[in-house]
């Protein structure tokens, strides 16, 4: 098919003598078809022209949108007495008086403590006259004062691990419960259960098993001494205690958050199906010693210690 141009159909109308009407009504439509194509290319142009200038404005906001914010590397959990918290700047996550990112600094005064709850699981209590920074996720640095480590129960990516750098050494936790203290010129390193490894630079790693207190000093002496999962020296951890809400909950769990927290072990003089009986009650317990006599009633059991045990029996055992 071929396509004439319109001015040539128009010229050879007039000379063939058509009448006025019917050359008007074809300049008409020669008009508007040629009006229609024109203003399709116009649109078309139009918009390639718009595409064109809002390119780089959608890849700069997907850049700005896809940048990383600043993680959250902790939060507040517990906070008691004199306790100073410097935040980072920016910190991903929700803006709350809670949340600790990079670059935030924890100091605690004579009568201050604070729990921190770390990603993934695991919590870092610090004592009084401590002063710690966050450098990073699972990462942070021991400025002064003593913190305490507790990993958490071993999930199925295992536990929790954190690095803490000290001026005297880097610790690196397997699964673990331990206490890192300046005091002075010498750091001690004392653990609850699992183990620690502390690394220092051009010597080989030193590794620090459950129930060993180890105390370096700056001349890089070593001094190691046996400690008890039941000594004074945890105490001061009681006053962070994540809380234990009974309702719902089974005996087994109470009893590993006794052993947890009190570092007493757990001997069972009786059926150990018991460790699957339900709780109820409306209690909330936050000191473990407090809490096992009454709740091991509501089991129809007893409890007592012997050493660094809980001996649990049943109530009328020895009636």
């Amino acid at each position: 098919m071929t396509h004439r141009d319109p001015i040539e159909s128009l010229v050879r109308l007039t000379a063939e003598g058509g009448r006025e009407a019917a050359v008007a009504e074809r300049v008409r439509g020669e008009v508007e078809a040629s009006w229609r194509s024109a203003s399709r290319r116009h649109r078309m142009r139009g918009a390639a022209r718009l595409l064109a200038a809002l390119i780089p404005i959608v890849v700069a906001v997907t850049w700005l949108l896809s940048e990383p914010s600043d993680p959250v590397l902790a939060r507040l959990d517990k906070v008691t007495g004199d306790v100073t918290v410097t935040r980072s700047s920016s910190t991903g996550g929700d803006e709350t008086e809670s949340v600790l990112g990079t670059g935030s600094e924890v100091a605690t005064g004579p009568s201050g403590r604070a729990s921190l709850a770390l990603p993934g699981g695991g919590h870092l209590r610090v004592d009084a006259q401590t002063r710690l920074a966050l450098l990073g996720e699972h990462y942070v640095e021991l400025l002064s004062g003593a913190v305490y480590f507790d990993s958490g129960p071993v999930g199925p990516s295992g536990s929790t691990e954190v690095i803490v750098e000290t001026p005297f050494a880097r610790l690196r936790n397997v699964g673990t419960r331990y206490e890192a203290r300046i005091s002075g010129d010498r750091l001690e390193v004392g653990v609850r259960s699992g183990e620690v490894v502390i690394v220092r630079a051009g010597v080989d790693e030193l590794v620090v098993p459950e129930g060993e207190l180890v105390v370096l000093d700056a001349d890089g002496q070593i001094e190691r001494t046996e400690l008890s999962a039941v000594d004074r020296r945890w105490d001061w951890t009681l006053g962070l205690t994540e809380p234990f809400s009974v309702e719902g909950r089974k005996l087994g769990e109470f009893l590993d958050w006794v052993e947890r927290e009190s570092g007493l072990r757990v001997r069972l003089a009786t059926d150990a199906v018991v460790r699957d009986t339900v709780l109820r009650g409306d209690l909330v317990w936050s000191e473990p010693r407090s809490a096992i006599g009454p709740t091991l009633r509501l089991c129809g059991l007893s409890g007592t210690l012997v050493d660094d045990a809980i001996v649990i029996e049943d109530l009328d055992a020895d009636r």
